[in-house]
């Protein structure tokens, strides 16, 4: 490992001034845009970059990020960048969900955002008119039941008015995605009530053809019989040790993954990609 004075003399040769100052042409006019994660949260590459660090005794690294930057030239004699031409050519290389512009040079990772303040909905005196209102502007998607619903639960019921972060969490855990409203809620068609709901009717091939099934509908994937394979396998798992051959029954495992590129749920996905396939059969955590 590099001794602290070689380190220090390493650092040093980075230097502070980006190598893209000694690329611009002569004569020509050149802009630098830099893009990058959010400041607000860490993204999973920095935690990865930094336990590698602490592998290597650089404890002191708590965050370490990668940006993107685009050096952009205008040829000589024409016209400066407009800002309306930089702000299309950013919006096609970083995603705004995950990403924003740094205006300027990151010297630290701290942000000058205060989170706001929690508020109070004022349900108590305005009724369904002040869930309306705050239900437009902060996005919550309550239809005209979830109104109602609420309009009562909080004047009448809990008597008291509820708070953004309360509504922000009931409309997070009460979205279809959590609850499966529509898939288990009673269908009816051309006025004629289903027998069967979708989650119901999903269900029915397991009822249909059992045999074959290990887990069905019961964790976040299922599996189906498998073989017996010959694996390689650490003689203590979880420790350094040798590998020894044995045979192990391995059963095929399915999972379908919801939340997919390019929305904010990518990372989400590429998660529950790893949890799924590693946790199914165990208890949740």
């Amino acid at each position: 490992m590099r001794s602290f004075k070689s380190l220090n003399g390493f650092l040093e040769n980075l230097g502070t001034v980006s190598f893209l100052h000694k690329e611009k042409r002569n004569g020509a006019y050149a802009v630098v845009v830099e893009v990058g994660p959010r400041l607000s949260f860490t993204t999973a590459w920095s935690a990865n970059a930094v336990s590698i660090c602490r592998a290597c005794g650089l404890t002191e690294i708590t965050r370490l990020e990668r940006s993107r930057r685009y050096l952009l030239y205008v040829k000589a004699g024409s016209d400066f960048l407009q800002e309306s031409q930089l702000n299309e050519f950013l919006t096609m290389v970083h995603d705004r969900m995950t990403e924003c512009v740094y205006p300027q040079m990151l010297t630290s990772f701290k942000t000058s955002v205060v989170p706001e303040k929690v508020s109070y909905v004022p349900v108590m005196e305005r009724g369904r008119a002040a869930l309306e209102e705050i239900n437009k502007k902060m996005g919550f998607a309550f239809d005209e039941q979830d109104i109602v619903y609420y309009t009562w639960l909080f004047k009448d019921e809990i008597k008291r008015d509820p708070t953004t972060v309360e509504l922000f969490d009931i409309a997070q855990s009460n979205s279809e995605h959590s609850r499966h409203w529509f898939f288990t809620g009673k269908i009816v068609v051309d006025g004629q009530p289903m027998s069967r709901t979708l989650m119901q009717i999903v269900k029915s091939t397991l009822k249909a053809n059992p045999n074959n099934s290990v887990i069905g509908f019961k964790d976040n994937s299922s599996a189906i019989r498998g073989f017996q394979v010959n694996q390689l396998r650490p003689v203590q798992p979880g420790l350094t040790s040798p590998l020894s051959p044995t045979t192990r029954d391995l059963d095929i495992l399915f999972t379908a993954e919801t939340h997919n590129f390019p929305c904010a749920g990518a990372e989400t996905g590429a998660g529950g990609r790893i949890r799924d396939t590693h946790a199914t059969g165990r208890v949740h955590l």
